[in-house]
């Protein structure tokens, strides 16, 4: 696993999506909950979901 870049995981229909949205990233501009499905070593899928529970004041 640590000789793969971690896109390289993605699945190929996310790959272009999770590009943007890594960009979004880079330009300091907020992620608050993200979906995406990962190739594991056998092959199967796995779906991710990330969300960020944000707290004013």
């Amino acid at each position: 696993m640590h000789s793969k870049l971690i896109s390289e995981f993605i699945c190929h229909e996310n790959r272009e999506r999770s590009g943007a949205q890594r960009e979004k990233l880079i330009e300091n501009v907020p992620l608050v909950s993200f979906k995406n499905h990962y190739v594991c070593k056998s092959g199967d899928l796995v779906w991710w979901f990330g969300c960020i529970g944000l707290q004013y004041q």
